[in-house]
């Protein structure tokens, strides 16, 4: 086929022929609205060309599953004959004939990396037929379980989900997708979403002042899909002490936040946070526009995506982390992340904001690279 304008940006954009930072910001957005308009028969080039270019392998079927989800369904059969298991969110919705295929290649495996790449594959499946097997498993472990790090439910939580005791899925995360951008970049925005707002209280550990680094007008139509009752909910954190481990605070749904009697202080705390610049006064603001939650599934493979939302899945840089609720037990839902590269490029790291929506208690997760 000749090779049309998205296609050329795409492969601009893997062969990293850049002049320059403005030069790439350039490339990456065209780069990105290209995966979004792409036809059959330029996915097709695509996954062959990717099938035949180790180096760009991962980022181009990577940037097809997020930024074209479902785009990948007709190719899964030829994905799987090349043992293109990585990145696994490329079966993401994969139908029950591929899960099948996965699934046996996951009893038959010998070496346990394959068979951590084909569990985690069959998670973005996420079927009924693939919710059955990983229940299966569960109650009656078969023996390559021991060979693993965690057993093989336990990598649903890979692909926003977890596995009930009934062997159904439950999402812990919200499909619609709000992006959160800055001011300049949302004109129109409104006060539905806050973020950086400073908190009366301060931090019992290190004394710095608290923040509430996101603010939610749940009477707002656009967070409608939260379905949470109330007037507001405050994820207040030390934006420091977060960076050293999992805290909590208990909330109601009028705006209060106070910390949680549950948080355990960190082995290690900096013994001076006043050179730590202050969390900036509201940074970010809703963009207006909404995004599939497919387009913050891969933080590494990316161009031209501010990670910063309100619902939709977490781009964790690390290892998936759910924390339990301090009061139930269970696994927390994602509700936010805010990228602190969106509002500061010379920064990174991300704070993820989850919720336990049946105690009213709130976490803030940080990873950096």
């Amino acid at each position: 086929m000749n090779v049309s304008n998205s296609l050329e940006v795409i492969q601009q954009f893997h062969r990293r022929k850049f002049t320059g930072p403005e030069n790439y910001a350039a490339v990456s957005k065209a780069a990105r609205q290209a995966y979004q308009t792409l036809s059959k028969d330029e996915v097709e080039f695509l996954v062959l060309m990717a099938l035949t270019d180790d180096k760009n392998l991962q980022n181009i079927l990577a940037c097809l599953a997020c930024l074209n989800p479902g785009c990948l369904k007709d190719f899964h059969q030829t994905l799987i004959e090349q043992e293109a298991f990585n990145p696994s969110e490329i079966y993401f919705e994969a139908n029950h004939d591929v899960t099948s295929i996965l699934i046996r290649l996951v009893t038959k495996s010998n070496e346990m990396m394959q068979r951590s790449c084909l569990l985690s594959c069959l998670a973005w499946a996420g079927n009924g037929y693939v919710q059955k097997q990983f229940s299966d498993w569960k109650q009656s472990p078969p023996e390559w379980v021991s060979m693993l790090y965690v057993p093989p439910h336990q990598y649903t939580y890979q692909a926003g989900w977890e596995l009930l005791s009934n062997g159904t899925r439950q999402d812990l995360f919200f499909e619609t997708t709000l992006p959160l951008v800055i001011p300049e970049e949302a004109p129109c925005s409104n006060d539905s979403v806050q973020t950086g707002i400073p908190a009366e209280q301060h931090c019992p550990w290190c004394e710095r002042q608290l923040v509430s680094l996101l603010e939610l007008d749940l009477t707002s139509d656009e967070l409608a899909f939260l379905n949470l009752v109330g007037k507001s909910l405050r994820f207040t954190t030390c934006d420091v002490c977060a960076c050293y481990g999992t805290l909590f605070s208990k909330v109601d749904r009028q705006g209060n936040s106070s910390w949680h009697a549950a948080n355990t202080r960190p082995g290690y705390l900096p013994d001076d946070t006043s050179d730590w610049g202050a969390f900036p006064i509201k940074p970010l603001v809703l963009s207006g526009q909404e995004r599939h939650f497919m387009e913050s599934a891969d933080w590494c493979s990316l161009p031209a995506i501010n990670f910063s939302q309100v619902g939709g899945l977490p781009s964790w840089i690390q290892d998936d982390s759910y924390p339990d609720c301090p009061e139930c037990s269970r696994k927390m839902k994602f509700v936010s992340q805010i990228s602190n590269e969106d509002y500061e490029k010379s920064m990174e790291g991300i704070y993820y904001l989850l919720l336990c929506c049946d105690c009213n208690v709130t976490a803030t997760v940080y990873q950096q690279s």
